[in-house]
């Protein structure tokens, strides 16, 4: 047939003019009747579900306030439904209540008030979420100022994703119905409108996000960075359109299933040595958390800081990390954070990748200072530095060498990436170049070859056999000067935190090897 196009369950039928169009409608049609294909059209508002209470008529009255100017007996018809908001009149949903409803849907789906999409006029897509699903409005701005709707669009919200905070839920109902609309928006500028102000910050700063927006937050903003659009605030009052379309989304059989970030933040729970089902319990009770766990769940419009917060399987979220309540804050500092007896700079970096509470930083200061283990093993005062290299371009252009040991009858081989500071440690019995040379092999396997190989002067690197495995790889290797350790001062640094770490570890239970991945994985 000319001028019908299927893909799928989906027909589009065209025309070049109205007559020919309306001919290939009547033809689609007389074929679908002859084979006995049904067909569906998706009206979200004709199959909105009956108002339950005076909350929801409201909400629907919003939508007829809204779209009002365009059908002059909306209100009129609109009548008994006004009646059952009135204070002191009790909710009963009539049979004139049910003609008002439905009359209404009828008109709101009528010409005189959806139109057509047209390439020439400015496009806008509001957009709200509620406890219960989201909603969005397709429309066309006529040079008049009006807004008349080209399409609505709804759904209700998966088990996982009423636990979001409403800030969560808003931005969902953003980025879903840009993916709704992406046909209509995708290659030309639009205006998106939202009620919450915070998103208007997030998504519309040409400053990019807050370092701390939560993560969730940070992959939506991904998803709307391939779309041209302005964004802008407008007061719940005035956004009844896309309001009722999110209270009384229509249904929908979606499975529960866990999101990739829902997934991501899960597993920065599962990383400590408590539980989520614990922290679940302490985050009510505790007097600092519970309130911020009460206004996050009740969707309340929060500001600055606060706006960084959110809620993962009633676990509090900051940006990233996880927020401990007090009553874990000693049991993950000890340990999780100082496990491997590492120093206050990277007890902190290890903490502003995991977890938060108020004043941590002064606690992990108080918790490294006071460790008898750490004092027992401290390293002496740094010398004076005598030589500095340049700062390598790139990860793996130029590495470090040493040996630490003996410790605990073992010896090991350091590799230090100086651009990266990534740190590959080798348990060893024996340090013979040929072992040497086994290491940096697998080493260079992984990562490949660097330029330079920076090394003491050590019988196993002034070896001609270990020259000779420089030269064959093109690797330029350049030794300290005489007794000056100081001036491989990369890989000297960390030969001194790897004793001492591993030292203050004496009386933790596992292998060499399972002390030292915990060394690592700090």
């Amino acid at each position: 047939m000319g001028g019908v196009k299927v893909f799928m369950d989906d027909a589009r039928i065209t025309g070049s003019d109205e007559i020919s169009h309306f001919t290939a409608l009547e033809e689609f049609f007389k074929k679908c009747r002859e084979h006995g294909l049904k067909l569906n059209l998706n009206k979200t508002v004709v199959n909105a579900p009956v108002p339950k209470n005076v909350h929801e008529v409201k909400s629907f009255l919003g939508l007829v306030n809204f779209y009002g100017k365009f059908c002059e007996n909306l209100a009129t018809i609109g009548n008994p439904l006004n009646n059952l908001t009135k204070k002191n009149v009790r909710f009963l949903w009539s049979k004139d209540c049910q003609v008002a409803f439905e009359q209404i849907k009828k008109e709101i789906c009528s010409p005189k008030v959806l139109v057509h999409y047209d390439p020439s006029l400015p496009l806008t897509l509001a957009s709200d979420a509620s406890p219960v699903g989201i909603g969005c409005v397709l429309s066309h701005v006529y040079p008049d100022g009006s807004e008349r709707p080209i399409a609505f669009a709804s759904r209700t919200l998966s088990g996982s994703e009423k636990k979001y905070p409403q800030i969560d839920k808003e931005a969902l109902s953003i980025v879903w119905a840009v993916k709704k609309f992406y046909l209509y928006l995708k290659g030309r500028r639009f205006t998106l409108i939202t009620d919450h102000k915070p998103l208007v910050a997030i998504f519309g700063s040409k400053r990019g996000l807050p370092v701390l927006a939560a993560t969730r937050l940070l992959h939506y903003a991904l998803i709307l960075q391939s779309f041209e659009f302005d964004i802008i605030f407008r007061k719940t009052i005035e956004h009844g359109n896309a309001d009722f379309l999110s209270r009384l989304p229509k249904t929908s059989e979606e499975l529960e299933v866990k999101d990739d970030i829902t997934i991501f933040q899960m597993s920065q729970i599962e990383a400590l040595p408590v539980t989520s089902k614990e922290l679940r319990q302490e985050t009510g009770k505790d007097m600092e958390l519970g309130p911020l766990l009460k206004a996050l769940r009740e969707g309340k419009d929060l500001q600055g800081r606060e706006a960084q917060y959110t809620i993962e399987d009633g676990c509090i979220m900051y940006g990233q990390r996880v927020c401990i309540p007090r009553k874990f804050q000693k049991n993950v500092l000890e340990g999780e954070l100082h496990a491997g007896h590492l120093g206050i700079v990277k007890m902190k970096a290890i903490a502003r990748s995991f977890v938060y509470w108020k004043n941590i930083d002064k606690d992990i200061e108080e918790a490294a200072k006071n460790c008898v283990d750490c004092a027992r093993y401290k390293a002496d005062p740094t010398k004076a530095q005598v030589h500095y290299w340049e700062y390598p371009s790139m990860p793996w252009e130029r590495i470090h060498v040493d040996f630490a040991g003996p410790i605990f009858e073992h010896m090991f081989f350091l590799i230090v990436d100086a651009h990266s500071k990534w740190l590959e440690v080798y348990p060893m019995k024996t340090t013979t170049t040929k072992k040497t040379i086994e290491c940096l092999r697998d080493s260079f396997a992984r990562f490949g070859l660097p330029r330079v190989l920076v090394s003491d002067n050590g019988s196993q690197f002034t070896s001609y056999e270990f020259q000779r495995f420089m030269q064959r790889n093109g690797v330029k290797h350049k030794t300290s000067a005489p007794f000056k350790p100081s001036s491989n001062g990369q890989a000297e640094r960390y030969v001194a935190t790897l004793k001492q770490s591993l030292r203050a570890m004496h009386k933790y239970e596992g292998t060499i090897q399972q002390k030292l991945s915990t060394f690592l994985m700090q």
